[in-house]
């Protein structure tokens, strides 16, 4: 995530606010959550029991963000969407819940 926020960064300063906005909002989360919901989480959870298959998948997603405040957010939120993922059988509401905390997170920090 780190680094698709940084190229959401690097697309608000080079080609205007509505790509970064793109990148960080919904292409992050799209890809995100195909990753560490989709592949990680349902390939883990076959060969264990769901907490600990959402555990590890949220700290490897944590392990993408940076600093403190960051990794303990990405660590809940990744505990979250696993749930999700393992109460719905969809990947569709992870990416939901995604695109909305991205969305806020990118409105208040100002697109920054």
């Amino acid at each position: 995530m780190t680094a698709l926020l940084m190229g959401g960064r690097y697309a608000l300063s080079k080609a205007g606010y509505m790509p970064g906005m793109l990148t960080v909002v919904v292409l992050s989360p799209l890809l995100e959550e195909a990753v560490y919901r989709g592949a990680l989480f349902g390939s883990l959870r076959r060969e264990m029991p769901g907490w600990a298959a959402a555990l590890l998948s949220a700290s490897l997603f944590a392990a993408g963000h940076q600093g403190l405040p960051g990794i303990i957010a990405a660590m809940a939120f990744g505990l979250l969407a696993a749930w999700l993922k393992e109460k719905t059988g969809e990947l569709r509401w992870p990416i939901l819940l995604h695109i909305g905390w991205n969305l806020v997170m990118f409105l208040i920090g100002g697109g920054k």
